[in-house]
């Protein structure tokens, strides 16, 4: 005699089957998702230096030289004052200018999220570069 068994749901093998595939799945899509998240914070780091430099040299056209605080850019232009900070505070960067004061200057920003992914721009450089701003790129 034949027992007409009917199903009730899965089994332990097939249960066994699905968690590891979605293991393998996780296992390969996480450390993607983490480099994603790290190149679009490296990016608006870029964008914000670029948005800096950018008021460095409209302060140099205005003031015959370049800030090295964003305080000193308050007294000539309150609005690009507030609107840099504002970025700097919102967005969590930090944020270090380095200027002789006449004809070159160096920024330097990183988003608070990363831990020691410092990118620097210069008007003497070639574009952007990984590291802090030091006295030789002045």
């Amino acid at each position: 005699m034949r027992q007409n068994l009917s199903k009730h749901g899965f089994s332990l093998i097939e249960l066994l089957i699905v968690m590891a595939i979605l293991g393998i799945l996780s296992s390969t899509l996480i450390p993607n998702l983490l480099s994603a998240r790290r190149a679009a914070y490296n990016a608006a780091t870029q964008a914000f230096l670029k948005e800096v430099a950018l008021v460095q040299e409209i302060y140099y056209t205005d003031q015959g030289q370049y800030f090295s605080r964003l305080s000193q850019l308050r007294a000539v232009d309150p609005a690009a004052f507030q609107a840099l900070n504002k970025k700097r505070r919102n967005i969590n960067f930090q944020l270090r200018i380095r200027s002789d004061g006449t004809d070159s200057y160096c920024v330097s920003a990183r988003h608070r999220k990363l831990k020691n992914a410092w990118i620097k721009l210069t008007n003497k450089g070639s574009g952007y570069e990984n590291g802090r701003c030091t006295n030789r790129d002045l």
